[in-house]
C-alpha cells in the first residue's frame, strides 16, 4: 500500500501549499493585511509541526533507519548517502530526472499562462481571452482536480504497478494532455473548454505520484532516506528548470514551442521510467509479497 501511502501524503500537500494556502491568504490579506499574514502562515506552519513532532506515531519512531548491520552507521560518510548514492545506484539518477520533469511544466504555466491567457487591461496589456480573476479560478480548479487525482492514483499504482501508473498516466498522459491544454485553449478561447483540459491536465499530474513509492523501493533499507533525498532535490530542481526553459527558449520559438519541450520531456522520462524498476513494485514480474513487507517498524 505504499502507492496509496503516497496518495495521501500528495493529498496533504497539494491540498496546503497551492490550494489551503491561497484561501488563507485570500480571506486573511483583505482583514489583516500582507504583513501580518506571514504571522499568521508561521502559527500554521509551527501547529503542523508541533502535530508531527508529538501526534504522529510510528513503530519505527525516533530510532535511526541504519542499525547494527551497517558498517559505521553513525560515520559522517553516511552522510555523503545522499550523493553518492548516484552513481552506486544509477536509478537514482533517473528517478531524479523523471521528479524534475514532473512538475517542471507546473512551474512554468505559473510564469508565462498570464501572459498568453489573460485579457487585456490598464495594469496588465496582455492579450487574452479570460479576465484575472477567472485565470485565479482557473488554477484554483486545475489543482483541486489533482488533489483528488493524487488519492486515485496512489491507490491505481498499487495494482496496475508503480512503475506502469508513471509510465503511462503520468508521463505518456501529460505528453498528452500539456500541448492539448495549451493549444486546445487558444484555438476555442473558450473559457469552459480551457478549464475542462486544465483540469485533464492537473488529474494526470496525479499519475506520477507512486514516483514517491518506487524511489525508496529500489535500494537497500539504510538507503532509503538517500533515495527520498534525491526524490526531493528534484521536486526542487522543477521549480528552476522549469521557469529556465521559457526564459531561455520563449525568445526563440515562443511559449508554443515551450509548450512542445514541455511535452518532449515528459515523453523522454517515459522512456527513463523503462529502467526504474524495482522487485517490490506491484507491478513487475518479479514482484514478491516478501519484497513488498514494510522496510520500517515491526
Amino acid at each position: 500500500m505504499r502507492g496509496s501511502a503516497a496518495g495521501w501524503f500528495w493529498f496533504a500537500f497539494t491540498g496546503g501549499l497551492p490550494t489551503l494556502g491561497a484561501v488563507v491568504a485570500a480571506a486573511s490579506v483583505p482583514l489583516i493585511g500582507v504583513y501580518n499574514t506571514f504571522w499568521l502562515s508561521l502559527v500554521i506552519v509551527a501547529i503542523g509541526g508541533v502535530i508531527g513532532s508529538f501526534f504522529v506515531r510510528e513503530a519505527q519512531g525516533l530510532q535511526p533507519i541504519a542499525d547494527e548491520h551497517v558498517e559505521n552507521p553513525r560515520s559522517y560518510k553516511r552522510l555523503l548517502e545522499g550523493i553518492d548514492i548516484l552513481w552506486r545506484d544509477p536509478r537514482t539518477v533517473l528517478g531524479l530526472v523523471v521528479r524534475i520533469v514532473n512538475t517542471s511544466p507546473q512551474y512554468g504555466f505559473f510564469f508565462f499562462m498570464p501572459f498568453v491567457f489573460v485579457a487585456a487591461t490598464a495594469e496588465a496589456p496582455y492579450d487574452g481571452f479570460m479576465s484575472a480573476g477567472q485565470y485565479s479560478v482557473l488554477v484554483s480548479l486545475v489543482y483541486g482536480a489533482n488533489i483528488g487525482a493524487n488519492l486515485f492514483f496512489g491507490i491505481v499504482g498499487d495494482y496496475f504497478g508503480w512503475r506502469r501508473t508513471v509510465t503511462f498516466f503520468g508521463c505518456v498522459g501529460c505528453a498528452i494532455a500539456t500541448p492539448l491544454w495549451f493549444f486546445g485553449s487558444l484555438l476555442t478561447e473558450s473559457y469552459a473548454v480551457t478549464v475542462v483540459l486544465g483540469m485533464l491536465y492537473g488529474v494526470l499530474l496525479a499519475g506520477f505520484v507512486p514516483l514517491s513509492a518506487l524511489m525508496p523501493s529500489m535500494v537497500e533499507r539504510h538507503d532509503k532516506g538517500a533515495a527520498l533525498a534525491i526524490l526531493n532535490t528534484g521536486a526542487g530542481g522543477a521549480a528552476f528548470i522549469g521557469l529556465a526553459i521559457p526564459t531561455a527558449l520563449a525568445p526563440f520559438i515562443g511559449y508554443g514551442g515551450v509548450v512542445i519541450t514541455y511535452s518532449a520531456l515528459y515523453l523522454v522520462s517515459a522512456v527513463l521510467t523503462s529502467f526504474i524498476v524495482s522487485p517490490a513494485d506491484p507491478g513487475e514480474e518479479g514482484y514478491s509479497a516478501e519484497d513488498a513487507e514494510p522496510s520500517f517498524g515491526h
